[in-house]
């Protein structure tokens, strides 16, 4: 016997309400009943291209990098960027096709064609030339912030490899602004190379260093002592913390590092005295008196002469150890050791070599000299 099926709230069959409801139906004229849409979102690689479904379809080359919308509907690919389509392709049924637009290309470099060696080396050459004037060119204003340091790489020069240090120079001015100012290459980084290096720095005009930050190489304070003894010397504290705790047992590692970086989270000096004459009175195991010197900590003071919005960015040597970072990163990437024009070319075209310090007030004028 059959069932009979009927909706629960009327209790008519479907088949008798669509009998009633058939004489009202109209065709659709031949247009599909709906259409089927997928809307993604893709990132434009490095080859100006997007890949989907084992194919890939071009974008503009100027948004390499971005994240793009991307719909396929009626058989086409839609590209859009802020709202606006940047690409409309149809959809390839193949797979790994390369669909490319040439509009998309214009002005990548061997888009139209083999790259000649002649334009490549006539624009290295141009390069080269920005690069020496960026890095003799006259240094008119003054820098009262002064940041030295130096990183060793392999560098490659006719034929052989060598390791070298690369002493670098980084600036800033009243306005804020950190510029590098110089880069060279040295046999090793000593009291000799430093000097001449500062000397070629004043040489091209640099004047009103109230205050240099390095790290502790013997060298580097000899030569900032006699080429700069009117500054104030600023020890890098990170470059102190690694080395205080090869004075205590590891176990109190983390301790000890707590302790220190309290210190450089003051307000003012005075705050910093206090916390080391409570330390001290109460025999508390702390690394400024487990092996480095009861008066090394207070070579990593001196900041606390600056305005207060200054501390964080010139209390240490981050800016030169993200630019030194980056150096890493290039030399990894090319896999090979880099030639004394590369090197000094990666450091010339950092981007913040013209930058502003994370403080929105200007620096404070002579009136207010760090050595106050």
């Amino acid at each position: 016997m059959p069932i009979s099926v009927c909706n629960g709230t009327t209790g008519v069959a479907p088949a008798e309400r669509f009998a009633e409801e058939a004489v009202a139906l109209r065709p659709l004229g031949g247009r599909a009943p709906f259409g089927q849409l997928r809307d993604l979102v893709r990132k434009v690689q490095a080859d100006c291209a997007i890949d989907l479904d084992a194919n890939s379809y071009s974008v503009a080359w100027r948004l390499i990098g971005e994240s793009v919308q991307v719909v396929l509907l009626g058989g086409r690919v839609i590209v859009r960027h802020a709202g606006e389509v940047v690409a409309d392709h149809a959809l390839c049924r193949g797979r790994r096709q390369r669909i490319v637009e040439r509009a998309h290309l214009a002005g990548v470099v061997g888009a139209a064609g083999p790259v000649r060696s002649a334009p490549v080396s006539e624009a290295t050459a141009r390069l080269d030339e920005a690069l020496q004037a960026f890095f003799t060119r006259r240094l008119a204003e003054p820098y009262p912030y002064l940041i030295l340091d130096a990183r060793y790489e392999r560098i490659r020069e006719a034929g052989v490899i060598a390791g070298q240090a690369v002493v670098v120079a980084i600036g800033v001015d009243w306005e804020g602004r950190r510029q590098v100012l110089g880069v060279e290459l040295a046999n090793r980084e000593s009291r000799s190379s430093w000097r001449e290096f500062v000397t070629r720095l004043k040489r091209r005009g640099l004047a009103g260093v109230e205050f240099v930050v390095s790290d502790d190489h013997p060298g580097l304070r000899a030569a900032i002592r006699e080429m700069l003894p009117e500054a104030v010397w600023q020890r890098c504290y990170m470059h102190f913390l690694r080395n205080a705790l090869d004075y205590v047992p590891r176990k109190v590692d983390d301790d000890c590092l707590m302790e220190l970086r309290w210190f450089y989270d003051r307000c003012d000096l005075a705050e910093v005295e206090r916390d080391l004459a409570h330390g001290s009175a109460s025999g508390r195991p702390n690394t400024e008196t487990g092996g480095l010197g009861g008066n090394n900590i207070e070579e990593t003071l001196s900041f606390y002469r600056l305005p207060l919005p200054h501390h964080k960015h010139i209390s240490r040597l981050t800016l030169l150890e993200r630019l030194n970072q980056e150096i890493k990163r290039c030399t990894l990437v090319v896999a090979s050791s880099p030639t004394r024009r590369a090197v000094c070319g990666w450091f010339g075209r950092w981007p913040w070599r013209s930058t502003r310090t994370g403080s929105r007030r200007p620096l404070p004028q002579h009136g207010s000299s760090v050595r106050a």
